[in-house]
């Protein structure tokens, strides 16, 4: 039996879950595809094969009716957006073997009025195939987080959901000395760092944290800023970065490899999490892996996520996040304790136990008649 997975390598969420489940299910099946229908990054292609012989990445170009229609009767689908439907009805892949083969995983809910440009017409598209295609076409589907499952239940008026908990690769994202983390991204010891990670989007709270920042200069100039992600407001923070004259207190983190990151989260004091309505938190999973304080807003998933690991600040509150940004510093036993707090929770994650969950609903759905 083989498994086609047809989904993200980008580098991302979605990109990281196809990258680490591609490598849990290598044990289970005979060859694991992966096609991505982005342009993949190197460092994840290279990631993935460089692990096991019978994961393959697909190159994009590739004809992708031929691949589905390929030993159709042999291959679980297993497609991660639901606007693939439409061109997966195009194929001549029975309605049986659909019914026996395909199984879907939403990453969260689609939410088209968050997003800017491009992407508000993608999730749209997304929006729409999840309403008014998945219903009909798909038997069973799986989503990231009980939150995101109430929403996609009350959307789609179905409530034989799965919830399937994204992982964290815990031989990778381990806490180590602060020293070699920093030295390894050639950072100074000399200040508290504060790191946020995500897309450069309203929606992810980039603004927020940098107000916050802003704010907690006027108190503390012994900390700094690390940024890493892309989006729409980094023009907008570059900006400000130069009109304020912050240019050594805040830093904005070029491309790292995805083995990479464990040393930009051990580098940190506190990791910030302010995303407006967060469906899972994997940056949020992976910090807490290491280590790593955790300061977040208590919206969508987090509290489900992370427990009572985090501090919590009001929702789209910038003083408050401000403040307890100061409580956190200022407070060196209140980091241990959450720290460990971020270890122990972290602990409940796995993409073994991911891959064992997808499994039985892989296999459930060749037997369900």
């Amino acid at each position: 039996m083989n498994l086609l997975l047809l989904s993200s390598l980008k580098l991302g969420g979605v990109g990281t879950f196809t990258s680490e489940l591609c490598l849990a299910m290598s044990k289970y099946f005979d060859k694991v595809y992966a096609y991505s229908l982005h342009t993949p990054n190197p460092t994840l292609i290279r990631y993935v094969r460089t692990k096991c012989e019978n994961v393959f990445v697909v190159p994009r170009y590739r004809c992708l009716t031929s691949l589905l229609t390929h030993k159709a009767d042999s291959t679980i689908l297993h497609i991660n957006y639901s606007s693939l439907l439409p061109l997966i009805r195009l194929t001549r892949i029975s309605s049986t073997q659909l019914k026996n083969s395909l199984i879907l995983t939403e990453h969260g809910f689609p939410q088209p009025w968050y997003e800017e440009g491009v992407l508000k017409g993608l999730y749209c598209l997304e929006f729409f195939c999840l309403k008014w295609l998945v219903p009909k076409y798909v038997k069973k589907i799986v989503t990231i987080s009980s939150y995101a499952k109430e929403l996609i239940a009350k959307c789609i008026n179905r409530v034989n959901l799965h919830v399937v908990y994204n992982g964290v690769n815990h031989v990778l994202f381990r806490p180590m000395r602060k020293e070699k983390a920093r030295e390894f991204l050639k950072l100074d010891n000399s200040s508290l760092i504060i790191l946020f990670v995500g897309r450069l989007t309203k929606y992810k709270g980039a603004h927020l944290v940098f107000q916050a920042f802003r704010k907690l200069l006027r108190n503390r100039k012994d900390v700094k800023l690390l940024i890493r992600g892309n989006g729409p407001l980094l023009p907008a923070l570059n900006k400000f970065i130069t009109k304020y004259c912050l240019h050594e207190r805040v830093k904005i983190v070029g491309p790292l490899d995805y083995t990479q990151l464990p040393y930009l989260y051990n580098s940190a004091d506190v990791f910030v999490h302010a995303t407006m309505n967060e469906m899972f938190g994997l940056t949020l999973v992976e910090a807490m892996a290491c280590g790593v304080p955790i300061i977040a807003s208590p919206t969508g998933a987090v509290s489900e996520v992370a427990s009572d690991a985090p501090l919590y600040f009001q929702p789209f509150n910038v003083a408050d996040l401000t403040n307890k940004l100061l409580v956190l510093l200022d407070d060196l036993n209140l980091r241990r304790k959450l720290s460990e707090k971020s270890i122990k929770r972290a602990s409940c994650f796995s993409w073994e136990d991911t891959a064992r969950r997808y499994l039985k609903i892989y296999y459930e759905r060749q037997t369900d008649k």
